[in-house]
């Protein structure tokens, strides 16, 4: 018996074009799967997923009927197999004519990397200021680099799928799935509880996310997004009970996601270009690229080479007095370091001496003269004031003195009592002060 669709259940201005009716259900190996659109219907009947034998239903069938059987699917037959697989007629009541399309594929994907994203750059960020409160900054600048990037990536997936568990929990839905118009619910309707949500994420790390594994991951995400499509429910939905429903969430949210997933994707060079508009870290500075814990700094007078333990920024800066001076910035510009040429005439005793204004240096408090080929190099520290106060930081100068008249006055910054920058400070001016000849 061939049975006919009835108009009045065939959406307004698809009436008489042939056009299929837009939510679908379909029975297979004995399970229900769907609803499913009229173009998802089209493609599983083109790649011979649905057969002439299958039992198909929509609102507006009275009941359960062989796809071979409804005459508004003729039409769309056309390269679909005859021959297939006898299928038992489902059993049960009929679905809910109600229920809502589950979620597109992209809208999954595309609330899951909103979701993953933002959540990484808020555990990014507290990760940051804790690294710099606890005053370890290095560990900062470790994961700016290649393996510290890759290992970041690596964590942060799992950290954002078991938070977005206690989201949809207390909140119900999580900022992707909430611009989307997507919810996480149980078969019934009902919210799942924070055990079932947590069973879910489990899976969907293993299943979907491959545990992390590069290319293995694409595989399965491919997979995945074939079931979603088919009407079928994924590994981690299936086996805790749960459906991605998807509500119609206009145009507003949508775009607002868009805008929001590219703000989140290219804030980096946002950053970047403020950067250079403002004039890097103060007016009149030109940033050199940065030095890495294994480059080189070569000093332009001299043409020697030197390796710093800790990663450094070279800038050159111009003072208001037209003289030229090498800036050396932590990644944190929690200490800074400075490397300045000049000259000096008579003995370099006596000029360390005027400099200094009466300050002793270092050790036994003689200053000796150079000779050819050894510099002299006298060491004085200090904790700068303001007002009578002192500021909270602390200063290292190192003045050498060559024999043909030439000094270098090399200085440090660094926050006082903060023995990891002083460490850094150190070997920054006696890696300095090895490039003076």
């Amino acid at each position: 018996m061939t049975t006919q669709a009835n108009a009045d259940t065939i959406p307004w201005g698809c009436q008489g074009m042939g056009i299929m009716p837009s939510k679908w259900w379909y029975a297979q190996d004995k399970k229900i799967f769907g609803p499913i659109n009229d173009k998802i219907l089209y493609i599983l009947m083109f790649n011979g997923s649905i057969g002439p034998k299958n039992w198909m239903w929509r609102p507006g069938l009275p009941g359960w009927t062989r796809l071979e059987e409804i005459e508004e699917l003729q039409s769309q037959r056309r390269g679909v197999s005859p021959s297939m697989t006898e299928q038992p007629e489902p059993e049960g009541p009929l679905p809910d004519a109600m229920a809502p399309l589950p979620a597109r594929p992209i809208a999954r994907a595309a609330a899951q990397i909103i979701d993953v994203n933002l959540i990484g750059l808020i555990v990014g960020f507290v990760l940051g200021v804790g690294a710099l409160l606890a005053g370890v900054p290095d560990s900062v600048a470790w994961l700016d680099t290649l393996w510290g990037r890759l290992l970041f990536a690596f964590i942060i997936v799992p950290i954002s799928l078991f938070t977005q568990a206690f989201l949809l929990r207390m909140p119900g839905t999580t900022p992707g799935k909430a611009l989307l118009g997507l919810r996480v619910v149980h078969l019934d309707g009902q919210r799942p509880t924070l055990r079932t949500l947590m069973r879910r994420q489990w899976r969907l790390w293993g299943a979907g996310w491959a545990y992390g594994i590069p290319f293995l991951n694409l595989l399965t995400f491919a997979a995945n997004r074939t079931l979603v499509r088919d009407g079928k429910p994924t590994a981690w939905d299936e086996e805790n009970g749960l459906v991605v429903y998807e509500r119609h969430a206009g145009w507003v949210r949508p775009t607002i996601a868009v805008v929001f997933y590219f703000l989140i994707q290219f804030n980096g060079i946002w950053l970047a270009l403020f950067d250079k508009a403002s004039g890097g870290d103060s007016a009149g500075k030109t940033t050199a690229p940065a030095i890495t814990a294994s480059a080189t700094w070569q000093n332009p007078v001299t043409g020697i080479n030197v390796t710093f333990a800790s990663p450094w920024m070279a800038q050159v800066q111009t003072f208001q007095d037209g003289k030229t001076g090498y800036l050396f910035l932590s990644r944190d510009h929690a200490a800074e370091g400075l490397a300045q040429r000049g000259f000096f005439s008579g003995p370099f005793s006596s000029f360390v001496t005027q400099v200094l204004n009466g300050v002793a240096p270092e050790g036994d408090g003689s200053i000796l003269e150079p000779v050819p080929g050894r510099p002299s190099c006298v060491r004085v520290s200090w904790l700068p004031e303001q007002d009578g106060k002192p500021t909270g930081g602390a200063m290292a100068l190192r003045l050498c003195g060559t024999v043909a008249g030439e000094f270098w006055d090399l200085k440090g910054h660094w926050t006082n009592g903060n023995e990891q920058e002083q460490q850094k400070i150190e070997d920054l001016l006696n890696r300095l002060q090895d490039t003076v000849r």
